[in-house]
């Protein structure tokens, strides 16, 4: 079995950090939850952290900032890297390392990935803490994207460099935003159940892919029950918009407290899976709603109201003098 190595700071990595972790945390987040903390496994254990992928470089700070006691490896797209030589160093400082995609990086370029995999799967096996994001790309919308098998082939690949002796965790992570756009909105991190890759050495060794999907699809779902995940894209636009302005006043219905992320994501989610509920058991009358948010919307825009306005309960003086 390979030896846990601690993950640790040095003392201007930890100054730098507390710096931008006040910033983040204080000047550009109104408020910030991390939840489920307990479940990170000890420093030491080999963690590989998979986590939806919603607002950029947000997502991985928002996980490096709840560590206190180690510095986790981030795989993030590699374009970022190519902004500055200055910021360039910057993130290999922090612990971010470049991926490159086909899509977008050319197929030549998916050569430089072998060097920085083999890094990490061996990183990764000897106790360090390693971040992916199955998605590929962050999504513009509160929606989970199909995961690729890449993480779970990293992960299996590192427990098989010391003979599958070495347990090797992959910790669920969701991320979920109050506002994707300007400053002092809310942030949630979420913290799942790792899940061992032990019971499926035997498996892996035999059918790899078989494996990997069944771990796949126990990382996926954890993610999903955690985030608020709207998977109508198709009407995506209407059922935000009724978030956004009846969602608060369903929240207190609910004994809710909207100003409250952590509860105010419960009650998100139970109003989207109400809405599909009935929508999908044939509710015409749900599409209708839609059509009509729609309709509203637009209509709110050219007036250049604010739609969290249509949840207040005007005054005298605005009736008066609007």
């Amino acid at each position: 079995m390979v030896n846990g190595k601690k993950s640790s700071q040095g003392l201007i990595y930890r100054m730098f950090r507390a710096y931008v972790r006040f910033v983040h945390d204080t000047f550009f987040y109104k408020h910030v939850y991390r939840i489920g903390t307990e479940n990170i496994p000890s420093n030491g254990t080999p963690v590989l952290i998979a986590s939806n992928h919603q607002n950029c470089l947000c997502d991985p700070l928002g996980v490096l900032f709840t560590f206190k006691d180690r510095k986790p490896s981030f795989l993030v797209r590699a374009d970022v890297f190519s902004i500055h030589p200055v910021i360039s160093k910057i993130l290999y400082k922090m612990g971010l390392l470049p991926a490159y995609r086909l899509s977008f990086d050319g197929e030549a370029s998916l050569a430089k990935n072998k060097k920085i995999f083999n890094v990490s799967e061996r990183e990764l096996v000897s106790g360090r803490t390693l971040l992916m994001y199955p998605e590929g790309m962050h999504q513009d919308k509160h929606w989970l994207g199909d995961f690729s098998l890449g993480y779970t082939k990293m992960a299996f690949e590192a427990a098989e460099l010391d003979g599958f002796r070495t347990e090797i965790c992959i910790l669920p992570v969701c991320n979920h935003y109050s506002g994707y756009y300007d400053i002092q909105h809310d942030v949630l991190v979420r913290f799942g159940t790792p899940v061992s890759l032990q019971p499926y050495y035997e498996l892996y060794k035999t059918k790899p892919r078989t494996a990997q999907r069944q771990v796949n699809t126990l990382v996926r779902e954890q993610i999903a029950g955690m985030m608020l995940n709207i998977t109508d894209l198709d009407n995506y636009r209407a059922i935000d918009f009724l978030r956004n302005t009846y969602g608060r006043k369903h929240a207190v219905e609910h004994g809710a407290r909207p100003g409250y992320l952590p509860d105010l994501l419960v009650s998100d989610r139970s109003f989207f899976e109400s809405l599909d509920k009935a929508k999908s058991e044939g509710d015409e009358s749900v599409q209708q709603i839609y059509d009509d948010a729609l309709v509203l919307e637009d209509g709110i825009k050219k007036l250049k109201i604010r739609d969290d306005n249509l949840d207040k309960t005007p005054g005298w003086g605005s009736i008066l003098f609007s």
